[in-house]
């Protein structure tokens, strides 16, 4: 099945007619009809290069905070920190055994 612009503007505009919990759903679903219209989006060229960069930064920021894996971050945080970790250490006291 071929589909125009015009087909995924009328696509989109429902879309945006339905409300913010259908633009989200639409903007996060692995569905291929969803794949699709964000490849056709009506948003390009809505924002500035800097603020989308800087949006898209920020995002990405907040994702990794969220979805970090937490034995991931508490190594990488006693890395950052000297903190022991394993039999022996005490969390949050860096370099300091028990």
């Amino acid at each position: 099945m071929v589909v125009t612009a015009l087909g995924y503007f009328d696509a989109w505009e429902r879309i945006l007619d339905t409300g913010l919990d259908e633009v989200v759903a639409t903007l996060v679903s692995r569905s291929p009809a969803s794949c699709e219209l964000r490849q056709n989006s009506p948003f390009a060229g809505v924002l500035p290069d800097a603020t989308r960069i800087e949006f898209l930064a920020s995002f990405g920021r907040d994702w990794d905070r969220e979805h970090a894996d937490p034995q991931a971050l508490s190594a990488q945080t006693g890395a950052q920190t000297g903190a022991r970790t394993g039999p022996g250490s005490r969390p949050g006291v860096a370099g300091r055994r028990t």
